[in-house]
């Protein structure tokens, strides 16, 4: 967290977008769960502490996908647009 709030102002102050990943975002390589899912609390608290511009969250998709088969958690992506404001 302290190290990714650091980068937010550094780059903030040369006028650069930031984003950044909380836990573990499902990926093709079969290293992170599919069913891996970002804490909305945890989400806001994060994104406060760490003054990013943008998060990318866990929701029943990974990254690579080749296929359309993710289920995508729609009741989770409205907790978190409530909690987070980015």
């Amino acid at each position: 967290v302290a190290r990714t709030a650091a980068v937010a102002e550094r780059l903030h102050a040369d006028d650069v977008w930031v984003e950044a990943e909380l836990g573990e975002i499902g990926g093709k390589d079969g290293v992170h769960s599919a069913t891996a899912r970002t804490d909305p609390a945890e989400a806001a608290e994060y994104v406060r502490a760490t003054g990013v511009d943008a998060l990318a969250v866990a929701v029943g998709s990974s990254h690579a996908m080749t296929s359309r088969t993710a289920t995508l958690d729609q009741d989770l992506i409205s907790r978190l647009r409530q909690a987070v404001d980015v």
